[in-house]
């Protein structure tokens, strides 16, 4: 699990995912949430491990 952020400064989790269907997969969590997230619970710009610092 890694710590990462948004460009607009939210904090979110990183999950590697091994046993998916996409080896590696990033799988983004918000603080607190147990469900992956696909846009900023914040900003709602769409969420890519690429772009977050």
């Amino acid at each position: 699990m890694q710590e990462r952020f948004c460009t607009c400064g939210q904090r979110l989790q990183v999950v590697y995912d091994l046993t998916g269907f996409v080896p590696w997969e990033a799988l983004i969590m918000a603080q607190g949430h147990g469900d992956p997230i696909k846009v900023c619970p914040c900003c709602g710009r769409h969420l890519s491990i690429h772009f977050l610092r």
